[in-house]
């Protein structure tokens, strides 16, 4: 028997083309073991707010086809109704040579053609954003203030005294003079559930659509859809003490839609629909939240999403630029 330690993810193509994805919903360490003709696979099912669940696959070899490898990532289709694509992170790149050496090397022509304009796509995606590093800071950024604003009020659920404080938005406020308060605020949240609820969609959206972007697009694109919320938070609940980010969240979802929704981004119909699951998903959800809670800021949600309608059309640069012309 081979076993090889591997790791899991559970992004899909559509959200972060480096990542294989696998159809079990692991995440994490696992190992990957040949023999007697199957495929012995172990792995952590994610599961939301609770720990990882131990979970074993047993596959056989004749169903594994469309092998391909790139670097430490492997990549495969289990042959099935319908097919599934397994994928994961060898160790290194050595050791996905070694593993792949002992799988079925059999293609489909449609897949071969699939895999070769996933490839391409992610050439283009690297040359115009290599890391997602603005996603990956202001997710860095809203854990840290939501900590600071934990210490500052000694609670999981900062009192309005020290979100004042740090920077929550309040009409009277502004008013005097502290336009600030406009960005501020939508790096502060009201609690736990909220700074989760915003991370979480900001971490399934925001790195895919920052690539698309490109980083300093994808960075005026938040800030305006965050200003938009603030503003429209300030002219329909003047009164109202205002902190989050999904203004601006929603903002990245109107640029997702653009990209999904339309060939302005020269995305193929392929990953387009692949990519709208993702995209429908969060913004159904953030949706469904906003109308089952009565403090949930309807305007900033509107208005940032909007701004980001506008911002990703007019900002769009097509990744291959023959296809968005056909």
């Amino acid at each position: 028997m081979h076993t090889f330690p591997v790791t899991f993810f559970l992004a899909s193509p559509s959200t972060e083309p480096d990542n294989p994805p696998n159809p079990f919903r692991w995440y994490g360490a696992g190992s990957v073991s040949v023999e007697d003709g199957s495929l012995l696979l172990q792995g952590r099912r994610h599961r939301m707010f609770r720990a990882g669940e131990a979970e074993t696959q047993r596959i056989a070899l004749a169903r594994v086809k469309n092998l391909r490898v790139s670097g430490a990532a492997v990549c495969f289709e289990l042959e099935g109704s319908p097919d599934q694509t397994l994928g994961f992170q060898a160790a290194d790149a050595l050791a996905a040579q070694s593993l792949c050496a002992l799988l079925p090397t059999r293609w489909d022509a449609a897949a071969e053609a699939a895999f070769d304009e996933q490839q391409s796509l992610a050439a283009a995606l690297a040359a115009r954003a290599p890391v997602a590093r603005v996603s990956r800071g202001l997710m860095g950024a809203l854990l840290a203030v939501y900590a600071l604003s934990v210490v500052v009020s000694g609670a999981l659920e900062p009192d309005n005294t020290a979100l004042l404080t740090l920077g929550a938005q309040q009409g009277d406020l502004v008013a005097q003079g502290q336009w600030w308060r406009l960005i501020s605020a939508t790096f502060l949240h009201a609690g736990l559930l909220h700074l989760v609820m915003n991370v979480s969609s900001l971490n399934a959206i925001g790195p895919l659509t920052e690539r698309l972007l490109g980083s300093a697009r994808f960075a005026l694109v938040y800030a305006a859809a965050g200003l938009a919320g603030g503003l429209a938070s300030l002219w329909f609940h003047p009164q109202a003490l205002c902190v989050g980010a999904s203004g601006a969240i929603f903002g990245i979802l109107g640029v997702s839609a653009v990209a999904m929704l339309t060939p302005r981004y020269g995305l193929s119909e392929r990953f387009r629909q692949e990519g709208r699951r993702g995209m429908l998903g969060v913004l159904g959800i953030n949706l469904l939240i906003s109308m089952a809670l009565p403090f949930v800021n309807g305007a900033a949600h509107g208005f940032g999403f909007a701004t980001g309608l506008v911002l990703g059309w007019l900002l769009a640069q097509p990744l291959t630029p023959a296809r968005a012309s056909a």
